[in-house]
């Protein structure tokens, strides 16, 4: 490869690329990035109903196996867990503001967005609001320095694992697993 780059340089030249700029570019048109979008979604449409975060423990098997088996195997993203860190205020139709949810919340709900199946009562866009669930809990993700070290891992890995799967980011995961030291 080495020996033929230059060949390959002057005969793959592309009319308007520029390469000091691309970077940039794909930055820009990165949805993980771009906090304006998440801002928006979640200024028009910040609330939702709680049934809709306990469904993905009765549906499973919509959700891939990986993720499974957090919720199924760790105390941290337990059916009781989610159940106790849901707030219990809310509006009389039961809705609960994106933002007064815990990190871990966030994570089980960008989860449920994505896989299940949609709610007809839900009138919003559920890979968005996955999204901007997602968005939210990676802003969080400082807070889980003060938590005990399960929660901390379990965290930390149900993030690497959707940024995987969901997200295709590998090399996004693998800075969060050297985080913990994996």
């Amino acid at each position: 490869m080495y020996q033929y780059w230059p060949r390959l340089r002057i005969n793959l030249s592309l009319d308007g690329f520029d390469p000091l700029q691309y970077q940039r570019h794909c930055k820009l048109n990165d949805h993980l990035a771009v906090r304006e979008h998440a801002q928006l979604i979640l200024g028009r449409r910040s609330r939702l109903r709680k049934p809709i975060a306990l469904r993905m423990y009765h549906q499973t098997n919509f959700v891939p196996q990986t993720i499974t088996y957090f919720l199924q195997m760790t105390s941290t993203f337990s059916l009781q867990s989610a159940w106790e860190q849901l707030p219990r205020s809310g509006d009389n139709l039961g809705h609960v503001k994106l933002s007064d949810l815990s990190l871990t919340t966030l994570l089980l709900l960008s989860v449920a967005f994505q896989y299940l199946i949609p709610d007809p009562t839900n009138d919003f866009s559920t890979s968005a609001t996955s999204r901007a669930c997602f968005q939210l809990a990676l802003s969080r993700l400082w807070t889980l320095h003060s938590q005990d070290k399960e929660v901390n891992l379990t965290s930390k890995m149900m993030v690497a694992v959707q940024l995987i799967i969901i997200y295709g980011r590998p090399f996004h995961a693998l800075g969060i697993l050297r985080q913990v030291g994996m």
